[in-house]
C-alpha cells in the first residue's frame, strides 16, 4: 500500500490565489465558501468546471491537511473554501507535521527565510516562481538547498500548448528567426512564464540579458541573446488584456503563436509531479534548468538597475 502524503500549504500575499489553486487539486473545494471567501474571478470559474469529475481532476495519495498564513482570518478562508483541515501558528509547528510544503506565494523576497526552515528539516518543498529576488539570497540559498529535494517552477511548463511544441521543436528551432513575447504584470514576477516555455523549445544557452525598455505606465523591454545569436525579445504590461504568450517569426511561413490557456490542467499537472518528487524522493526537474531561470531573471533586475547593460546569467556581472 503506498504512503499517504501529507502537505502543508503557505501563502497568502497580495493578488496571488494560488494557495487556493495548489490546495484544491488535492482536497476539491467547498463551492460555499469559494463564492463568499474567494477574490480571484478566475479561480471561480475554472474550479467549478474542472472539477465536476473529482475521480478525474484530483491527485490521490495526498492531502494539503495544514496551511499557515500571517494572517488568521486569510487561513480560515482559504482552509474553508479547499477543505484544509488544520490552521498552523507557525512555520516551525508546520515542519514539525507535515511530509512536505508548497510554498505558494510570489513575494519572493520572503522565499528564502520561509523555504530554509524546511530545506533544514530536508523536507522536500515546492517554491512558487521565482526562487529567489537576487543574487545574495540565490548564494544562500544554493547552499541551504545542496542534495535537498525541492521544485520550482511556473505552470506554464506543464500547458498543453508547451507540451505539443515541444514534440516539433527540432523544426521549430531551425525555421525560426526570432521569439517575441507578451505578458501582465512585469519582469520580476512574470518572466518566469514566459521562460519556462521558450527555454524548453530553443534551450537554456542564453549567453546574455538586458532591459531596455521602461516606461512610465510601468512597461518593460528585455532582450535575450543566445551564445549562437538568437534573439528573445519580452514585453511586460501592466495593463495588457492577453493571455500570456510567444510568438516564434520564422523565415518564410505564418508565425507559431503560443499562448498559455489551460490554466486548470498544467497546475495539476505541476503538482502530481511535486506529488511524485515527494512520493519517490527523486528530483523531477534538472537543478541546473531551474537555476538557469531563476539566473536569467535576476540578470534582467539587475541591467534595469545598472543603465540597461548587459548581463551574463552565468555569472551575473555586466558584460559588453
Amino acid at each position: 500500500m503506498k504512503k499517504f502524503i501529507n502537505i502543508g500549504i503557505i501563502g497568502s500575499n497580495e493578488g496571488n490565489g494560488h494557495p487556493i489553486s495548489f490546495s484544491s487539486i488535492f482536497n476539491g473545494y467547498n463551492q460555499k465558501y469559494l463564492k463568499k471567501f474567494c477574490k480571484f474571478e478566475l479561480i471561480k470559474e475554472y474550479l467549478p468546471k474542472f472539477h465536476k469529475n473529482k475521480k478525474i481532476n484530483m491527485i490521490r495519495g495526498a492531502k494539503v491537511n495544514y496551511i499557515w498564513t500571517q494572517s488568521k482570518i486569510n487561513s480560515y478562508k482559504i482552509s474553508k473554501i479547499s477543505n484544509i483541515k488544520n490552521i498552523c501558528n507557525s512555520l516551525e509547528e508546520m515542519s514539525e507535521k507535515v511530509d512536505a510544503v508548497i510554498l505558494a506565494r510570489d513575494d519572493i523576497e520572503n522565499h528564502l527565510k520561509m523555504a530554509e526552515i524546511f530545506l533544514k528539516k530536508k523536507i522536500p518543498i515546492f517554491i512558487d516562481k521565482l526562487i529567489v529576488p537576487d543574487q545574495m539570497s540565490l548564494k544562500k540559498f544554493q547552499m541551504i538547498s545542496k542534495n535537498k529535494l525541492y521544485m520550482s517552477c511556473s505552470s506554464a511548463r506543464y500547458t498543453s500548448q508547451i507540451q505539443e511544441i515541444t514534440k516539433i521543436k527540432y523544426k521549430i528551432k531551425k525555421d525560426t528567426v526570432f521569439v517575441v513575447g507578451y505578458s501582465k504584470k512585469n519582469w520580476i514576477r512574470y518572466a518566469h512564464h514566459l521562460l519556462e516555455g521558450i527555454l524548453k523549445i530553443f534551450g537554456y544557452d542564453v549567453a546574455k540579458v538586458r532591459c531596455i525598455s521602461q516606461q512610465k505606465d510601468k512597461s518593460e523591454i528585455y532582450q535575450l541573446i543566445y551564445k549562437n545569436g538568437f534573439n528573445v525579445s519580452l514585453h511586460f504590461s501592466e495593463n495588457l488584456h492577453l493571455p500570456i504568450n510567444f510568438m516564434c517569426l520564422k523565415k518564410s511561413t505564418t508565425p507559431i503563436y503560443v499562448p498559455y490557456e489551460d490554466y486548470f490542467f498544467s497546475i495539476k499537472k505541476m503538482m502530481q509531479e511535486f506529488e511524485k518528487m515527494v512520493r519517490f524522493k527523486k528530483g523531477v526537474i534538472p537543478v541546473n534548468e531551474m537555476m538557469k531561470i531563476t539566473k536569467i531573471v535576476i540578470a534582467g533586475e539587475l541591467s534595469k538597475k545598472n543603465s540597461q547593460k548587459f548581463y551574463s546569467p552565468d555569472s551575473l556581472k555586466a558584460i559588453g
